[in-house]
Parts: structure tokens; sequence; C-alpha cells
């Protein structure tokens, strides 16, 4: 499956992800890092933890390098199905 972006919302805004499709999950990359990867795993969604995400040269997302209008994500249970809900939509 090819890369596609999704946009979700953040404090208001919205916000372009790139999903990189990696096996069995989805890298997340936000302004050319990752800042996380979710796999489904018996119909639920879950962040992986970042040493089960292999980088393929991307760095991970360091917010403090980040430009100051970016709103900074949190992948938090909510938000991670808010991604999923956009991931399930073009994958299906």
């Amino acid at each position: 499956m090819e890369p596609f972006n999704i946009r979700i919302q953040q404090n208001d805004k919205d916000v372009t992800l790139t999903v990189l499709p990696e096996g069995n999950y989805f890298k997340l990359i936000y302004f050319g890092g990752i800042i996380g990867a979710i796999r489904e795993s018996n119909g639920a969604w879950e962040l992986l933890p970042e040493e089960e995400i292999e980088p393929g040269g991307l760095p991970f997302y360091d917010y403090k390098k980040g430009l100051i209008d970016q709103p900074e994500l949190t992948l938090n249970l909510p938000k991670i199905n808010q991604i999923a809900a956009e991931i399930e939509n073009i994958i299906h």
C-alpha cells in the first residue's frame, strides 16, 4: 500500500499527517518526523512502543525543534481513535 495523507483536528486546527503503511502497522509522520505508529489488534487500535517502530531512515519528531505554529500532538486514546477512523476511511 502506498503512503497517504489524512487530516485530523488538534486544538481547533486542521493537521495533516502522512501515513506510511509498514507491515502490520501504520507509521504517523508529522513535518517529516515520526510521531508514532498504530496498529489494529483484536478490533481495537493501539499505539506501538517506540522501540517496535522501524524508522526506515526517518527521524523521530522532536517538538523542541519544530516550528512555533505547529500544534503539538499527543497520541492519547481519543486522538488514536480519530486517526484510526481516518485510516479506515481510506483503506476500506
